[in-house]
């Protein structure tokens, strides 16, 4: 009988294994785990004893602008950490699901930043403001809840149709008639948490592809010219587009800017009190104060003010941004959410 004794061919084959499992268990923690950023982890290890250190939370369920949202809310937790000499602010980054389950867990943001889609798990942390950053009124209304301000933007984006400029206008009798003459559907879009039809008009939101993409998909689809004429996208789509023409990989791309809605809001939301809800409200109205709201064209979002920000090809949809929005309650329901995008079944 061999008993427990093992080849030299298979102790290589067990060495291996334990390899792998000491490899995966390394590098695991990476993928499953909240992200920290390494810089708020850096500087508020040195807080003195006295400082309030305030957990917030970045959950994005929406694609954002040319860069992460995440490290910009980083920076300014740097720069008010500066400013207010004792509030040191740690910038968690997060998926939904990774929130569901630390919320089910007993854990606690202090603050959150979230888009529609989180809404609906986040509100029962969530508590009332005590005092509303001076934003656009339009936009404030997203984060109402049973008449008392829960959540308040911070950054906003909006929709946009994107065709090839060689297809003509873009207008309803053009792609009314580019859809009749081809073999293709004429607009494809993503279909996440938002609602992105809502932006289009009763005729064009029946055009629209009833294939399930994720924005990303929807954009890739629509740079293979296989399935639909037209791009319902968002401000990263028109960042995506715009770097391929500038590097010569694409041709020119026309845009048709649609300012009767957005969905594309990046709230705040304060899960705090006492003290610690003072300064998680301070920080917020740091935030939405005009320099920093100056701020996000690094990250190609919009301001939440009624103020421009732009002098570069972000301008004209600057100017849709700008004109009064409808925009969707940040704590509709994933349930309502499926049935305005007609996926009740889904």
């Amino acid at each position: 009988m061999r008993g427990c004794f093992l080849s030299k061919k298979e102790k290589r084959i067990f060495s291996a294994f334990l390899a792998i499992i000491a490899l995966f268990l390394l590098i695991s923690p990476y993928f499953i785990l909240p992200r920290v950023y390494e810089g708020s982890e850096n500087w508020i290890h040195t807080a003195p004893p006295n400082s309030t250190i305030l957990e917030l939370w970045e959950v994005d369920t929406f694609e954002g602008g040319s860069a992460s949202r995440a490290k910009f809310l980083e920076r300014k937790a740097y720069s008010y950490q500066k400013e207010t000499l004792s509030t040191y602010i740690l910038v968690r980054s997060l998926s939904l699901s990774q929130v569901s389950i630390m919320l089910r867990q007993g854990e606690k943001p202090d603050l959150v930043s979230f888009g529609v889609g989180a809404g609906e798990v986040l509100l029962p942390f969530c508590k009332a403001f005590s005092a509303v950053p001076a934003i656009r009124s339009d936009l404030l209304l997203c984060g109402l809840f049973e008449g008392a301000q829960f959540a308040v933007p911070w950054c906003v984006g909006g929709y946009c149709l994107c065709m090839d400029s060689d297809l003509g206008e873009i207008d309803e009798d053009n792609l009314i008639s580019l859809e009749e003459k081809s073999e293709k559907e004429l607009i494809g879009t993503g279909m996440g948490y938002n609602v992105s039809t809502y932006a289009l008009n009763d005729s064009l939101k029946k055009r629209v592809s009833k294939t399930s993409y994720t924005q990303y998909e929807a954009y890739e689809e629509y740079l293979s010219r296989n399935s639909f004429l037209v791009l319902l996208g968002t401000q990263r789509d028109f960042y995506r587009l715009n770097n391929k023409v500038d590097r010569g990989v694409l041709g020119p791309i026309k845009y048709s800017y649609l300012d009767g809605y957005t969905d594309l809001e990046q709230c705040f939301s304060v899960c705090c009190d006492g003290e610690a809800k003072t300064k998680a409200e301070g920080f917020i109205n740091f935030v939405c104060s005009e320099t920093n709201q100056a701020t996000l064209v690094d990250i190609g979002m919009f301001s939440v003010l009624d103020k421009p920000i732009y002098s570069n090809i972000y301008q004209s949809f600057e100017s849709s941004i700008l004109k009064t929005k409808k925009t969707l309650n940040i704590f509709t329901p994933n349930v309502n959410l499926k049935q305005m995008q007609g996926r009740e079944n889904v």
